[in-house]
């Protein structure tokens, strides 16, 4: 996975450079379709799944998209309540901006393919091996999140994101994780990372080219933002924890686990 990420990003980024965009960005949105196939052929050749097994299959696709996209709005819109209301931090409600289509585009496309691959990746294939050696749900979930969470070292400027922040994309996994094994759907949690990655780009006042909604000086602001979020995001931690003592989530959890420690590739 570390080398294909490599080749496949390294030539995408070296057309980019040399002015082939289009070919650059052809390449690079090829990624997320060879991560699939990846993914894939390790969980038939190493874990002995089969794609039903995981919920990499079509089925009920779009309910499935629609109720990632809905958590997530439904989370960033608790936090930005919370934000402009207790903390007073100013978000601004503006229509869309000259030449928006253009970023519009561009933004869709790179959250698109950094939500699906990620997926793939951490849930469809981490989480999973976790599964498929025995270790449970809730460790599967957490050591996959640490991992999830370290990915992400690297892709924060720290002067405006708080060192919490990485706590909360490990609440984030967790999440997510619970999500997919609830839906047995890998398109409900990339359509999750998709409008949560969406959404969090526009509230950048100096980064935002789309218009929208975005948040005046967010360089001031985007600690303490980022901190409420993490506060937000254990919460919804804490009432999936309590869910899973509950009868019937427990049952559609262990159901999961059963598919995938007992099922055999096709």
């Amino acid at each position: 996975m570390i080398l294909l990420f490599i080749t496949v990003v390294g030539i995408g980024n070296y057309f980019q450079n040399i002015d082939q965009k289009i070919v650059g960005n052809t390449i690079l949105s090829l990624f997320p379709i060879l991560i699939y196939f990846a993914v894939k052929i390790f969980n038939q050749r190493i874990n002995q799944l089969n794609t039903d097994s995981y919920g990499f299959s079509f089925k009920h696709f779009g309910r499935n998209v629609l109720l990632g996209i809905v958590l997530a709005v439904l989370i960033i819109s608790i936090t930005l309540i919370i934000a402009t209301a207790f903390f007073n931090i100013p978000i601004e409600f503006v229509g869309l901006k000259n030449g928006f289509a253009k970023p519009l585009f561009v933004l869709i496309m790179s959250v698109a393919l950094v939500g699906i691959w990620e997926e793939l990746y951490f849930r469809g294939l981490v989480y999973n091996t976790f599964l498929k050696n025995n270790f449970g749900f809730h460790l599967s979930a957490f050591v996959s999140s640490i991992l999830f969470s370290v990915i992400h070292w690297s892709s924060f400027n720290m002067y405006e994101t708080s060192w919490l922040w990485y706590i909360g994309i490990i609440f984030i996994g967790y999440i997510l994780a619970f999500i997919y094994t609830i839906t047995n759907s890998i398109w409900s949690v990339a359509s999750f990372h998709f409008i949560w990655n969406f959404m969090v780009r526009l509230l950048d006042n100096q980064e935002n080219e789309i218009g929208l909604y975005e948040i005046t000086n967010y360089a001031e602001h985007s600690k303490t933002l980022d901190n409420i979020m993490v506060m937000i995001l254990g919460l919804v931690l804490i009432v999936i924890l309590l869910l899973t003592r509950k009868k019937t989530v427990l049952e559609k959890i262990n159901s999961y686990i059963s598919q995938i420690t007992s099922a055999n590739k096709s």
